[in-house]
Formats: C-alpha cells, sequence, structure tokens
C-alpha cells in the first residue's frame, strides 16, 4: 500500500491510528512529539494526516522514520506545522523531487542540507 506515496491522500487520526495499529492517543502524541503532523482540513477543520508521511516497513505501516529529525529542522528554521508540511510536499530544485518523496527513497542528508539553506 505504501510502496509509492500518495501525496493526495488525507487521513483523520482514527484512520491514521488503525492504519498504525495504534490508540489514537499514541497519534496524537506522535503529533504533539513532532513526530508527525497533522493539519486542519475541510468544511469541519478536522485534523487530517497526508498519507505519504507513512511509510511500509516489514510488512507494517509506520510513520516514516527519517520524518522526526526533518520536522525538528524545519521547526529550529522558522516553520510553522503548515509551512512544514507545505514544503514537504513541493517539489524541490535542489533535491529535483519533493523532501518528502527524497524522504522516501533514502535522501535524508540531501533534505536536511536544503532546509539548511533555508533557515539564512
Amino acid at each position: 500500500m505504501f510502496n509509492e506515496p500518495v501525496y493526495d491522500k488525507w487521513l483523520s487520526i482514527p484512520e491514521t491510528a488503525d492504519l498504525l495499529g495504534v490508540p489514537q492517543r499514541e497519534v496524537r502524541s506522535a503529533i504533539e512529539r513532532r513526530e508527525l503532523i497533522a493539519i486542519r482540513r475541510g468544511e469541519h477543520r478536522a485534523w487530517a494526516i497526508n498519507s505519504a508521511l507513512l511509510a511500509e516497513e516489514h510488512g507494517q505501516v509506520v510513520i516514516l522514520p527519517s520524518l522526526r529529525g526533518t520536522l525538528v529542522a524545519l521547526h529550529d528554521a522558522g516553520f510553522s506545522s503548515e509551512e512544514s508540511l507545505s514544503w514537504l510536499l513541493r517539489e524541490n530544485e535542489e533535491l529535483e523531487a519533493s523532501p518528502l518523496q527524497a524522504l522516501h527513497e533514502g535522501k535524508i542528508h540531501a533534505v536536511r542540507r536544503a532546509i539548511q539553506s533555508l533557515a539564512f
């Protein structure tokens, strides 16, 4: 299911918890710890999580492992959650892909270098 990230699919907190096989409170805690981003979307402004922030490892759905350090770096560069998600999803010339796609491809250091250039 998560071999190729789907960037336009949004999940609720309950849906995310079901996919991860954890209680909803663990998803909320992951958001608070900056391991995951949720933004308010839709008519009712419900919390939504982009499905591309998840990955599959050994047949199990997990939060993309490189996401936490990336989110911390973006926060340190002054980005809000919404700005961070927008940056992660937008094509980046330096990376020749979106930063999120680069993270899925294992290009963690290239993404972190791109973030460092944003802070100046």
